[in-house]
């Protein structure tokens, strides 16, 4: 009996996982990418790009390639967004080599630091979103 009960309580919270987790998103979401330059020519690759929404509070980050190409690894709630960037932080999960440290870019305007400064719009679609951003 006891067997049993394991087995169906074990059934309905794989169910009711599986149903919060996965499938489809509650709301709709786009795919972000594009390119990010500094005067004309590719952002410096230690930097990541956020895109904060201040009506919802939904963020997200990706990494700025070697030319300037960035892509948000994660489907995108759709709406509208400010971008800034931060330096790029190496987390060290496993704690086997001392912290990189973190140093701030300084060829980078200040006002793209914080998306209360920011002047990097982007609304997102649903569907593939390619954004082309010059700081200057």
């Amino acid at each position: 009996m006891f067997r049993l009960a394991a087995i169906l309580l074990f059934s309905c919270v794989a169910i009711a996982t599986n149903l919060g987790c996965g499938g489809s998103q509650p709301y709709p979401v786009g795919d972000v990418s594009g390119k990010l330059t500094l005067r004309g020519k590719p952002a410096p690759a230690d930097l990541e790009i956020f895109f904060m929404s201040q009506k919802t509070g939904a963020a997200y980050k990706a990494a700025i390639g070697a030319d300037g190409a960035f892509a948000v690894e994660e489907p995108v709630r759709v709406g509208e967004y400010v971008a800034y960037v931060q330096p790029a932080v190496d987390l060290n999960m496993d704690m086997s080599a001392p912290p990189k440290p973190v140093s701030v870019n300084s060829s980078v305007p200040k006002k793209y630091s914080n998306d209360s400064q920011s002047d990097l719009l982007a609304s997102v679609q649903e569907g593939k979103n390619d954004f082309q951003f010059d700081m200057k």
